[in-house]
């Protein structure tokens, strides 16, 4: 529930001044220009107030928090990593999802295959593309599913997602001027909410913004009254209430309503009873005095008729706001506002004055220490007076204060006793003053000079890498957090803060960018420039929006993702709810790949180790999945392990329960890509040999699991649905391409390893059957193995282009590389005009890459560009952009669409899946002059680099495992190869492109020309 203050106009800060160069170049790179980076921050000179998209992220991999940066009464919302729902906590039986006897399921598995086989014999016999007398050409789709009888069969192979659970929000750490009453509202219900868009839940009634709101939608039951009820950690004492219209559809404004209160939440009295009440205007607030002072615990909202006057529209409102009592003494105004996140240094800070003085947050979140730090302090002794509290949405919680401390603990609602548990504590530490526990519940402190803050959680979840699938240790998550809070208390302010920036650029400051040779920050803060991107804008100031773009997808993934925390999720580390937007799960079928595509290229690989150590616990259920559903075409067992698209911390490894997704066994040989690609990266070979059973196990599961089409004897997939899109068929393109690029996979790592067996000859016999790309006669290429109708039309656009899996992120496709591969590239180009760049964020993201990889570097730039368009939360025409605070918007929130960016701009810039590094492959003509310095390559390589005029000056090369070095660039015959010390050093010419030159651990080289 928000409250009302009165703020003096904020006086835009100018930051330009301030050059603070990070990552220098190398002194003894002479031939590079200087420039250097600079610095990378997202400023904004004003509060949040929507957690989407305005709060401003930290984090450490073990826990995140969103910070809003109220002056008189800051939130920031905390998560824990492994804070989920659902799992063995919930039902001791829970067995990741599997639904039926394995007898039942191959059972149903081999009338499917039967039944696609003959549905594509006769769809080839009868429908296969062609061109009719006149040289038009004629194409079917495969037909209706459901007519056909295989949309039943194909139900019969789902799994469950009883027990799946969501991962969850922790709570609220709340500071607030002594003088305000926090009114804390802990738990939301409505027997009318959305339940399709998360951007337009209940919850968007209470928080402060008056640009989102509740909509029913289809929710609503086509019945009034309907309701929405709210409950406060305490009571309140409210004199009025006000509503506001939402911002569309007048329709849908409630006219008539009754306006309850409760102290127990069952027995309710009524307030306040409205009829015919009429709102002239689109977010217009009406206010409406109750006739006696009220003083309740739950309060409810109870609609009986919307304008339209019929019980089939659905109401909506923007905001529902109480007035109470709440100051002991009026508010000082403030000035000077600025909320900064620097991503150089991952440290968030608020400035602001207040009657002459000046206050200052910093906060940070430590991995090495796993505490949150913030500090408050100001320009003058004695002036930090302020209240501090925890609140929780979850219900099964207990929040009490001590001496110095805040303690939460709790469990997820319906969890056993035995079952998951987390705790928080937040220690307050005043330096002068003093402090005073209120009420059992908050920290008050009172005319200190400064207060510090610490802040722990922690559960007792333990990720189960066996077949016990024991999920929960036998640790008190309090004894954790106190102990990790008394180490941290151990430890000065500037100690903490110093032991943070050293980790954290330890990894950070592995890789920097500089787009046209900039020189330091704009003066425009950052939603102005995003708002300015398309007209407005210098050219500077578009180039240094994309470079906080792409740092900001580094800085989120260092946040998210660390050693020994589990792997980002669909919003990272991040979630306000209980129950967040598709669970904030994992998944298999983009998701979770693409939040790791820039690990390794931009110079991050100790990130990416959380997801392959989650791909790791997911192989001990997947060994029972695959034999659970599946079957040789004979009937026999199959080897080997799978998962599919959607999976949680608890092992669920079984297909989903949407039709239009659920089945894809391809999950695992795409996920078991990310062990290849840090191999590739850094030339592990202990790492490949403790990963390799993993690899080689998705792999044999697809040696027993291949059909052979009666049509052409090749080896498919069936069935086989491409990524949400379908149809169902034999052997679509995304889902051979990710057999063929984890049998490559497979058949490379042998090798290397000196592992030649009669499974790896099994595997390549498989690879030699199995149908591959194909170029249609409309000269695309082809999503399925037949040439249907929405192949040719696009389909309305639709946003999944996966098939393009072969030239990214696999790499059995390259441009350039070969005739018959530039054949494919062309039909790829072709395929990716007829769908358009329109899309959600991640399908945007993806895009970029593609275009990347056709080494079309303007079209790239303009997905980028589009990426970058301003969205707002609740308005569902704003589709793949990016909020103010710089997250990616599919909508809602979706961080994939981050990493996806920033992998992008990498592939823009430095590319090596074809077995060479090639340089400065797709650069658009926006970024005629640069300098990068950290990329990574194949082989173990780090690479800077400088251009002028689109052309390289000169690359500095690090052989980090001594490996052969293959460059690929326009007239690479005439480039020089140096050692450090200047020595010309000798090079083999390819072909007029290509050179290669012998390279030995730890030395650098120059190329130039």
């Amino acid at each position: 529930m928000k409250f009302i203050y009165k703020m003096r106009g904020i006086s835009r800060i100018y930051w330009g001044m301030l050059l603070i160069f990070l990552c220098p170049w190398k002194t003894d790179a002479a031939s590079f220009s200087g420039f250097r980076q600079p610095e990378m921050k997202a400023v904004y000179n004003k509060p949040a107030k929507v957690w989407e998209s305005e709060a401003l992220p930290i984090g450490n991999g073990y826990m995140g928090a969103m910070i809003f940066g109220d002056v008189y009464r800051d939130v920031i919302q905390v998560n824990e990593h492994s804070l989920w729902s659902g799992g063995p906590g919930e039902n001791p039986d829970y067995d990741g999802g599997h639904l039926g006897t394995p007898a039942e399921n191959r059972a149903n598995l081999q009338k499917v295959r039967r039944a696609l086989q003959q549905k594509m014999n006769e769809f080839s016999k009868n429908d296969a593309a062609h061109f009719n007398s006149t040289g038009k050409l004629i194409t079917k789709d495969y037909g209706n599913e459901e007519k056909d009888g295989i949309k039943p069969l194909i139900e019969s192979l789902r799994g469950t997602k009883n027990n799946f659970g969501s991962y969850q929000t922790l709570g609220n750490i709340e500071i607030a001027y002594n003088s305000l009453v926090i009114p804390d509202v802990i738990r939301f219900d409505s027997d009318c909410d959305n339940i399709n868009n998360y951007d337009q839940r209940v919850d968007k009634l209470f928080d402060g913004n008056r640009d989102t709101k509740w909509y029913a939608d289809k929710g609503f039951q086509q019945k009034f009254p309907c309701y929405v009820a709210w409950e406060y950690e305490t009571k309140q004492k409210i004199k009025s209430y006000s509503l506001t219209s939402g911002d569309d559809v007048p329709d849908r404004d409630p006219i008539s309503w009754n306006f309850y209160g409760s102290n127990d939440g069952k027995r309710y009295e009524l307030l306040d009873k409205q009829s015919n009440v009429t709102f002239e205007k689109r977010k217009e607030v009406l206010k409406f005095p109750l006739k006696k002072e009220a003083n309740y615990k739950f309060f409810k909202l109870e609609i009986t008729k919307v304008a339209a006057d019929n019980a089939i529209t659905p109401p909506q409102l923007s905001d529902i706001e109480l007035e109470y009592e709440q100051l002991d003494e009026p508010l000082e105004p403030y000035s000077d506002y600025v909320r900064m996140l620097d991503i150089d240094n991952a440290v968030h800070s608020v400035i602001y004055k207040e009657n002459g003085t000046t206050f200052t947050r910093e906060c940070f979140m430590s991995y090495p220490d796993n505490v949150m730090v913030m500090r408050l302090k100001a320009d003058k002794g004695g002036c930090i007076s302020r209240t501090f509290g925890i609140t929780s949405p979850q219900p099964k919680k207990r929040i009490f204060a001590s001496g110095n401390t805040l303690t939460m603990t709790g469990q997820p609602a319906l969890h056993k006793e035995n079952g998951l548990k987390f705790a928080q504590q937040v220690k307050v530490l005043n330096k002068g003053g003093y402090l005073e526990v209120i009420d059992n519940k908050k920290i008050r402190v009172k005319d200190a000079d400064e207060v510090i803050l610490l802040m722990s959680a922690a559960t007792n979840y333990q990720q189960s890498m066996d077949e016990k699938f024991d999920y929960f240790s036998d640790e008190d998550p309090l004894t954790t957090v106190k102990q990790t809070l008394t180490a941290a208390e151990s430890k000065t302010y500037e100690d903490l803060l110093s032991s943070h920036k050293k980790d954290y650029k330890a990894l950070y400051d592995r890789m920097s960018l500089n787009l046209g040779n900039i020189t330091g920050m704009p003066t425009k803060t950052t939603d102005i420039l995003l708002k300015d991107f398309y007209k407005g804008n210098t050219v500077e100031e578009n180039l240094y929006t994309e470079m906080l773009y792409y740092q900001f997808g580094r800085y989120l993934l260092i946040a998210s993702s660390r050693e020994n925390s589990l792997p980002a999720n669909l919003q990272g580390v991040w979630g306000e709810r209980l129950s967040n937007p598709w669970n904030a799960d994992y998944h298999t079928n983009i998701n979770v790949q693409m939040n790791y595509w820039p690990a390794q290229q931009t110079n991050l690989s100790p990130c990416h180790i959380p997801l392959i150590s989650y791909i790791n616990s997911l192989v001990p259920r997947g060994k029972i999945t695959a034999r659970h559903y599946y079957c040789k075409p004979d009937g026999g067992d199959v080897r080997g392990w799978v998962t599919h698209h959607e999976n949680n911390i608890w092992g669920n490894t079984a297909p989903g329960t949407s039709y239009g997704a659920f089945h894809f066994p391809a999950g695992a040989a795409w996920m078991c890509q990310d062990i290849w690609e840090y191999y590739q990266f850094n030339c592990d070979k202990k790492f490949l040999e403790q990963n390799y059973n993993t690899l080689l196990g998705a792999a044999l599961f697809w040696v027993d699991n291949l059909w052979t089409d009666e049509r052409d004897g090749t080896l498919v997939a069936n069935p086989s649905h491409s990524p949400e899109h379908g149809e169902y068929s034999l052997g679509c393109s995304t889902v051979q391409a990710m057999i063929a690029e984890i049998f490559d996979i497979v058949i490379k790592a042998s090798k290397d390893l000196g592992k030649d067996t009669k499974e790896v000859a099994e595997i390549k016999a498989a690879k030699s059957k199995l149908a591959g790309p194909q170029i249609g006669l409309g000269g695309q290429f082809m999503e399925w193995k037949d040439e249907v109708t929405k192949d040719i039309t696009g389909d309305g656009q639709h946003r999944h282009v996966n098939h393009l899996f072969w030239l990214h992120p696999g790499s059995q496709i390259v441009a350039g590389r070969s005739v018959q591969e530039d054949k494919y590239v062309e039909a790829m180009k072709k395929t990716l005009e007829t769908r358009g760049d329109g899309g959600t964020g991640w399908s945007k993201a993806w895009k970029i890459n593609f275009w990347a990889r056709l080494r079309d570097g303007n079209r790239a730039h303009k997905l980028l560009k589009e990426a970058l368009t301003l969205t707002y939360t609740g308005n569902p025409a704003n589709i793949g952009g990016v909020y103010q605070n710089l997250f990616d918007t599919h909508p809602p929130f979706q961080i994939d669409g981050n990493f996806g960016a920033t992998s992008g701009i990498a592939e823009m810039l430095l590319q090596s899946q074809g077995g060479y590094i090639e340089l400065l492959p797709a650069i658009p003509d926006d970024w005629a002059n640069g300098t990068f310095e950290g990329l990574k390559a194949r082989g173990n390589f780090e690479i800077d680099a400088e251009w002028k005029n689109g052309v390289l000056v000169t690359a500095e090369l690090t052989s980090n495992s001594g490996k052969e070095c293959v460059i690929k660039y326009p007239d690479a015959k005439n480039l020089i190869v140096k050692s450090k010390n200047g020595d010309t050093v000798a090079k083999k010419v390819i072909d007029n492109d290509k050179i290669s030159f012998i390279t030995t651990a730890g030395a650098v080289y120059e190329i130039c020309r």
